[in-house]
């Protein structure tokens, strides 16, 4: 199990320790894993059937492929590190996805406002009553291209609204309602399986577009 101490003993372990940089590698053995994901203060762990613990190397990939798999149970081949301070931690050997083929998103507007959206110059979606659109940022992940479309209304009252558009080599695309505060600006980050946007306003929005679900949600 954990080891827990108290926070005067956190800190005083946090000053004291050496930092990996400062560490070396006694051994590294292959072998495999197999647990529930369990996260805690910014590290991952596995906990075995028979309630024992096994510590998680700490990497960006580590955080990316496991936090939305906290509660579930995993097994992974990889190997058992051992530092030169004695802990041993697991290193996961992620397999990694195939690259996703190319997938071009085009746009065109009409004088009538009609906006044709185009993936890979095939025409996938029809968009009206906007003076024009383009893409502002695009995440392509293992299984999909999310196009965040900004919809501009050539006025001033409300100068632009927007869309995504989720698109899939081998299934059909999603085009999804639009949304936002009426503002030009947006800022947009990719957290996991999730694409977090916010938009300023007289009251700010933030929407997040869920790979996991398939669900655009304003929080």
């Amino acid at each position: 199990m954990k080891q827990h101490i108290s926070a005067l003993g956190l800190a005083f372990t946090l000053l004291s320790a050496p930092s990996m940089a400062d560490l070396t590698i006694e051994s590294k053995i292959p072998g495999t894993a197999e647990g529930t994901v369990k996260y805690a203060s910014m590290d991952f762990w596995l906990e075995t059937d028979n309630g024992d613990t096994i510590d998680l190397s700490d990497s960006d990939e580590v955080y990316d492929r496991l936090i939305d798999k906290v509660g579930q149970k995993v097994r992974f081949n990889g190997a058992s590190v051992t530092y030169s301070n004695g802990h041993t931690y697991f290193e996961p050997k992620f397999e990694q996805a195939a690259a996703l083929p190319a997938l071009n998103v085009s746009l065109n507007t009409n004088d009538d406002g009609v906006t044709h959206i185009f993936l890979d110059d095939r025409p996938v979606f029809t968009v009206n009553d906007y003076y024009s659109a383009h893409v502002v940022k695009e995440y392509t992940n293992s299984s999909n291209k999310v196009s965040i479309i900004q919809l501009q209304t050539g006025g001033t009252a409300c100068p632009a609204m927007y869309m995504l558009l989720i698109s899939h080599p081998h299934g059909q695309p999603l085009l999804t309602p639009d949304f936002g505060t009426c503002s030009d600006l947006i800022e947009s980050k990719a957290e996991g399986s999730k694409i977090v946007m916010e938009i300023p306003g007289k009251v700010d929005e933030t929407w997040t577009w869920d790979n996991a679900t398939y669900q655009l949600l304003k929080q």
